[in-house]
């Protein structure tokens, strides 16, 4: 078999001299083990998967003597198949990922290099670029002092999407407001992945990944339950303060899921409004807001939207605060 001596993965703007080392239990790399020699199978397929103890299992099956080109990804769950580079593995590949969600808390990751080593912990060389788009491993004879181990080195085919909240100061005077629950709700829940893999690049090119056939049925993400501890939102000062909802989601980039219209993306919230002196002014509060992004996502990139609630109200002690705030998104 051959064995991962370790993995790391691009950040999330720009590959660092040393990227963010993988070792989340339960992570899975799909891999493909190709080869030119006509006497083996063209592809044949495996699974690496990080343990508790943070060491990966391997069923990624070589053979001594033979030169492989090795293609992967992960998480392991989606569809996905690989086809030559003008009929030679040696000089990449075009990968094709089917069915993976529009929006999810999955971290879409493809191999763009690999280095080869021969035990678990030799010290691997700081990746730089000259790593990228390093495909080939030669299976060598295992014996009690050598074996057959490699590092990885992942990349983003996707953005990072972070959502913070605070309130208009002006508003914030007279009330506050307690967010019981958020969702994320997106009428796409699925897209295909097309990436272009190359010797010597990687996926460094603008035009390497694509994305198509984005559809599916419509798609709720909770990002605050009420189930979870109610969030009393900032006042919005000259001095940014934001409260972080949810964890951090990971979005196909591609101008149609947050369109400048709003049209397949938006914010729903759940909220209490209490008055400076702690009285419950009104339960039960919902708003709806399009999300609609100027400038889109980005693969590799992490976008924090601060949303700064913007209430209506009325001044007339006889009257509530109106229904659906809007939001301003920046």
């Amino acid at each position: 078999m051959l064995q991962v001596a370790g993995v790391t993965r691009a950040a999330d703007d720009a590959l660092r001299p040393e990227p963010v080392p993988v070792n989340t239990e339960g992570t899975q790399i799909k891999i493909f083990m190709t080869t030119n020699d006509e006497t083996q199978t063209a592809v044949t397929t495996g699974q690496f998967t990080c343990t508790s103890n943070g060491s990966w299992n391997s069923t990624v099956a070589i053979k001594e003597n033979i030169q492989y080109y090795v293609y992967g990804y992960m998480p392991a769950g989606a569809t996905g198949t690989v086809s030559p580079y003008s009929n030679d593995y040696s000089q990449g590949v075009d990968m094709t990922l089917s069915g993976l969600p529009a929006i999810g808390d999955k971290d879409i990751c493809v191999l763009t290099g690999i280095q080869q080593v021969t035990s678990a912990t030799a010290a691997k060389e700081p990746w730089k670029e000259r790593h990228e788009g390093q495909f080939g491993y030669l299976a060598v004879a295992s014996n009690g002092n050598t074996g057959n181990y490699a590092y990885l080195l992942m990349d983003h085919i996707y953005g990072a999407l972070k959502f913070q909240f605070n309130v208009n100061e002006v508003y914030a005077g007279l009330r506050t407001i307690h967010l019981k629950e958020v969702t994320l709700k997106t009428d796409y829940s699925t897209v295909n992945a097309r990436v272009q893999l190359r010797k010597g690049v990687g996926i460094n090119n603008s035009n390497s990944v694509s994305y198509s056939d984005l559809g599916g049925e419509e798609m709720t993400i909770a990002l605050l339950t009420e189930d979870d501890t109610e969030v009393v939102l900032p006042v919005k000062t000259a001095t940014p303060s934001a409260t972080v909802i949810g964890s951090e989601y990971y979005c196909a980039p591609t101008a149609e899921l947050f369109d400048t219209e709003g049209s397949h993306a938006s914010i729903v919230c759940k909220y209490d409004i209490y008055d400076n002196n702690g009285n419950l002014i009104r339960k039960d509060c919902t708003a709806t807001n399009k999300l609609k992004f100027t400038s889109g996502m980005a693969r590799g990139k992490k976008k924090i939207l601060t949303l700064t609630v913007n209430p209506t109200y009325l001044y007339m002690l006889s009257e509530p605060d109106l229904d659906s705030p809007t939001v301003t998104i920046n």
